[in-house]
């Protein structure tokens, strides 16, 4: 048995919701096609053009990289941050102990001593100590930046802090 449209019905004895077409099945695309061939005379052809084929895959890749990059100077920044926060650590611990060393009677040179061993013990490295003529101390420690962006060198975080009396005004 055929149907109008040229193709042969197969299972007929079937309930009548299920017919199965034999050759090519009717799709929205080839339904397209055959419109358009009707209002254009020519047949549309549904096939990609061959210089987009992976255009996808590089704006994937793209959008990775540049995920890759933020993620990385996130990270960076957080190094900056939590060395900028050991560095002002290491000078606060270390201009307290250098100012209780005073304060027990030690002299300048134990004070600073004393300072930089404190800020050793917080992984910072003490550039400069000073001792006031009013017993205040004046620490500055740096800390290395753990993670660094190529071509930045070796940064470092750097702070001071100040112990001792209150200041005259």
């Amino acid at each position: 048995m055929t149907t109008g449209m040229g193709r042969e019905l197969v299972n007929t004895t079937a309930e009548p919701e299920v017919v199965a077409y034999v050759g090519r099945r009717r799709t929205a695309r080839t339904a397209v096609s055959r419109a358009a061939t009707r209002l254009t005379g020519r047949p549309m052809s549904c096939r990609c053009r061959r210089d987009e084929q992976g255009s996808g895959t590089v704006l994937a890749l793209a959008a990775t990289a540049v995920l890759v990059m933020i993620l990385v100077a996130g990270l960076a920044l957080a190094s900056a941050v939590a060395a900028a926060h050991r560095a002002r650590a290491g000078a606060d611990l270390g201009a307290l102990a250098a100012a209780a060393a005073l304060q027990g009677g030690g002299s300048s040179a134990e004070a600073c001593a004393r300072a930089a061993t404190v800020a050793a013990a917080n992984t910072t490295e003490q550039q400069s100590c000073f001792v006031g003529i009013d017993g205040s101390v004046r620490v500055t420690t740096t800390a290395l930046v753990g993670l660094v962006l190529p071509g930045l060198g070796a940064p470092r975080a750097r702070a001071t802090a100040r112990a001792g009396p209150a200041p005259l005004l």
